[in-house]
């Protein structure tokens, strides 16, 4: 009779642990940084972001056809290039960062000239410690830079893994 109230004590423990772990995200504490954004510097990190990203183009284009001539998707030089030149304070303060390129892709009818600015930018969002980048891709079109596209990736970084990637484009 006495090891009934043991039992009981030892199965509502551990129901409460198990209640604990399975919050929403909303409700779990998180514990990041903006600077948590140069984790992709990390071999790890890098090729967990290129992990991501290279299943969800198989998933969106599972005949391997996508547009290489309209959209640029960030290769690990853009990405590597793009970490050794950001300032991750600004980043901090503001939330955002802006660096501009020059990709030289346009579709076969257009040109791309050293006019039009592609730009790679990171934005981050403290509240749910996600990552926003956005490549810019712009061409000329009948003299002027009106013609692109815009490649946007989503993810939060844990450790030197990458969660909860998304990938979308326009243009």
């Amino acid at each position: 009779m006495k090891k009934l109230p043991v039992i009981i004590l030892l199965l509502l423990g551990s129901g409460c642990s198990e209640q604990q772990e399975s919050l929403p995200k909303a409700e779990q504490q998180i514990n990041c940084t903006a600077s948590d954004f140069l984790n992709l510097a990390n071999m790890a990190t890098e090729t967990s972001f290129f992990h991501q990203r290279d299943s969800v183009l198989r998933s969106q284009y599972p005949h391997g056809d996508k547009d290489t001539f309209n959209t640029v998707d960030i290769t690990r030089e853009m990405l590597r290039q793009f970490l050794s030149e950001i300032n991750i304070d600004s980043l901090a303060l503001s939330g955002s960062i802006e660096k501009v390129y020059f990709f030289n892709i346009s579709p076969p009818a257009y040109s791309d000239s050293k006019l039009c600015e592609d730009k790679i930018t990171i934005q981050y969002f403290e509240d749910d410690c996600t990552y926003r980048m956005t490549i810019d891709t712009i061409y000329m079109v009948e003299g002027d830079c009106i013609g692109g596209s815009q490649v946007s990736y989503g993810f939060r970084i844990e450790g030197d893994k990458i969660v909860d990637f998304t990938r979308q484009e326009a243009g």
